[in-house]
């Protein structure tokens, strides 16, 4: 009788993982996620793939799997981890959930430096495309301005305008 190779079989599940939006990389160690009894276990080899490469791709180094999630992105992929072993397949199947988190407004557009000479008019200068927040309308961006010497400008936004009010004779 001629020995019957055994698949190798999923002796610890990867557990479903949940992470916040632009979490780092995440590694998964997989050297006790498959058993064959007929090898020894070092030999499995594991590979995987991400159902959604734009939301989290997936590598594997011997028994390190390593999740990469993309930058601003949010929702959910299944990872599928296959084990081989003497030509034999067995896969583990889990899911990602990337839950959304509140980004920042970042500055798009940065204003340059204002020169003026004594008793200049007030400037005004739109700031409707100086910040830019990935997560929603850029309307919602609530400004404001403080000068650093009220004593020679006076520094007011309504909506979307800054108005710098030049103080007399100085």
């Amino acid at each position: 009788v001629s020995p019957v190779d055994d698949a190798p079989v999923v002796a610890n599940p990867i557990a479903d993982l949940t992470v916040n939006e632009d979490a780092p990389d995440s590694i998964v160690t997989l050297g006790n996620v498959f058993n064959d009894i007929d090898d020894d276990n070092s030999s499995i080899v594991k590979a995987a793939v991400s159902s959604d490469v734009s939301l989290v791709t997936v590598s594997v180094s011997g028994d390190v799997l390593t999740l990469d999630y993309q930058d601003d992105q949010t929702g959910d992929a299944n990872v599928t981890v296959t084990a081989t072993s003497n030509g034999q397949t067995v896969t583990d199947v889990f899911s990602v959930t990337v839950t959304p988190a509140n980004d920042p407004p970042v500055v798009a557009n940065a204003l340059p430096d204002v020169t003026v000479l004594e008793d200049a008019p007030d400037s005004t200068v739109a700031l409707g495309n100086v910040f830019n927040d990935i997560d929603d309308d850029n309307a919602s961006i609530v400004k404001s301005a403080v000068s650093s010497n009220p004593g020679l400008v006076t520094a007011t936004v309504a909506g979307d305008t800054l108005t710098l009010d030049y103080q007399g004779d100085q």
